[in-house]
Parts: C-alpha cells; sequence; structure tokens
C-alpha cells in the first residue's frame, strides 16, 4: 500500500494547476474569449451568467493557491498538519474568489452598447471615430 506523502499531494497540485492555469489564460489572451463550455438550458431562475465563480479557471486557482501555500507551510513554516491544510484551504477559497472577481471585470469589458441614432439627431458632441451618414 503506497504511503501518502502530504508534501507530493501539494507538489503535484501546485505544479499541475499552475501549468494548466497559465496554459488556459495563454489561450484567453490568443484567442480572445474564455474556453470555458457554454450551454443554454431552459431554467426557472434568473441568473446573470457573466460572473460565475465555480469555472475551470477558478478551480485552477483554488489548487494552485491551495498547493503552493500548502507547500510553503509545511517546508518553511513546518506547521502541523491540520492547520497546514487548514490555512491552505482559506488561500485556496481566497484565490478563487479573487480570480473569479478579475474574470467578472475582464468579461465588463466586453459590454455591447446599442446606440439608436433617433435619440441623437439635432444634437451637437464630438466624435472620435468616423461617423457615416
Amino acid at each position: 500500500m503506497p504511503h501518502f506523502n502530504l508534501e507530493q499531494l501539494f507538489w503535484f497540485l501546485a505544479l499541475f494547476s499552475t501549468i494548466v492555469f497559465i496554459l488556459k489564460t495563454v489561450v484567453f489572451l490568443i484567442v480572445g474569449g474564455d474556453c470555458e463550455v457554454e450551454a443554454d438550458f431552459d431554467s426557472f431562475s434568473e441568473t446573470d451568467s457573466s460572473f460565475s465563480f465555480l469555472s475551470v479557471q477558478t478551480i485552477l486557482a483554488f489548487f494552485m493557491g491551495f498547493g503552493w501555500m500548502g507547500l510553503v507551510l509545511l517546508r518553511q513554516v513546518a506547521l502541523k498538519m491540520w492547520l497546514t491544510l487548514a490555512i491552505a484551504f482559506v488561500i485556496g477559497v481566497v484565490f478563487m474568489f479573487a480570480t473569479a472577481y478579475l474574470m467578472f471585470l475582464v468579461r465588463k469589458l466586453d459590454k455591447k452598447v446599442v446606440v439608436k441614432i433617433e435619440d441623437y439627431v439635432g444634437t451637437e458632441g464630438k466624435a472620435y471615430t468616423e461617423i457615416k451618414p
């Protein structure tokens, strides 16, 4: 029976989630959109899909924070196992919230503005782009 080694678990979670997080972020930047799977379901509840707390990116951020903090607390600070797991879990949740909030802010930048030209007939303004007649 293999021996459970907490340090190896932290190393695996930290390295794997960091590599996948970086790759997913690079794909996000190159492709110009999120590569999450989206589906349209009929539902009785009304939710805003622009803020998704549970996504691949936020779960990777949780494991990244959990793994690196657990490794630091276990090797450098030498805390007990239960205290290391508790603090690493809290830090992982903080990473998760921070990533979800940053993704929310990024998605807010992609708002579609609908302009009715009839509302602006007869008014003055400055145009920073060319407006065709």
